[in-house]
């Protein structure tokens, strides 16, 4: 850990705690070395209407809430399932009406634990085959941290942003390619391409998968 100027995370022997392991200085994700927590605290607040409604008062969306699923794995408190992640994923694409090449950008859940993203990386390959070697997949918690109940909401915040504005996020604090993440990520900064639809995904302690679907308006 001194190598990547990290302190020793505290240590412990039960292996269901190596989510646990936190950092003081910067958090790392679909990352081979450095994996560490750093949690953070913020909110996100979407205000979600009906299609027709926001058309008959002349409003303009920031985007379109297109799909949306989720799964209960039951199956362990901490220990993820990529079975039932890439069920969330592929509920929500067939609640969008949309098939996996439809996806522009990828807001992984991302944790920076080993667990996660060796289970989200073999979930987005089982739902989208070797399409994900070309759709860029980024976590957003290197940038400000693990948000715990609030993490699936600021993500969908950059998740609506980044179709906004065309640019999918780079992949920050990245240190080495994991060869159990075989995913394409921006690591040399922000790609500026249009994007008209993107996923994001939130998957929570006791095997709770949500994955949200939104797309660009004008889509």
């Amino acid at each position: 850990l001194e190598k990547f100027g990290l302190k020793e995370p505290p240590y412990t022997t039960n292996p269901d705690e190596r989510y646990l392991f936190l950092t003081e200085t910067h958090q790392n994700a679909i990352s081979m070395c450095g994996r560490l927590i750093q949690h953070r605290e913020g909110a996100g607040l979407f205000v979600i209407e009906r299609a027709d409604a926001a058309k008959a008062r002349g409003a303009r969306p920031l985007a379109m809430l297109s799909g949306y699923g989720t799964t209960s794995d039951a199956r362990d408190v901490l220990q993820p399932d990529m079975d039932g992640a890439a069920a969330a994923m592929t509920l929500a694409l067939a609640d969008a009406g949309l098939g996996p090449d439809a996806i522009d950008y990828v807001n992984a859940h991302g944790t920076g634990t080993v667990l996660n993203d060796r289970n989200e990386a073999g979930a987005l390959r089982m739902v989208f085959g070797n399409l994900i070697d070309a759709i860029p997949v980024s976590s957003s918690k290197p940038i400000f941290g693990h948000g715990l109940g609030a993490g699936g909401a600021l993500e969908l915040v950059v998740a609506v942003n980044a179709l906004r504005e065309g640019i999918v996020p780079p992949q920050i604090n990245f240190l080495e390619a994991d060869p159990a993440c075989p995913l394409y990520l921006p690591t040399d900064g922000p790609i500026a391409t249009p994007l008209r639809a993107v996923l994001s995904n939130s998957f929570a302690f006791g095997g709770i998968n949500a994955s949200l679907v939104v797309t660009h308006p004008d889509a």
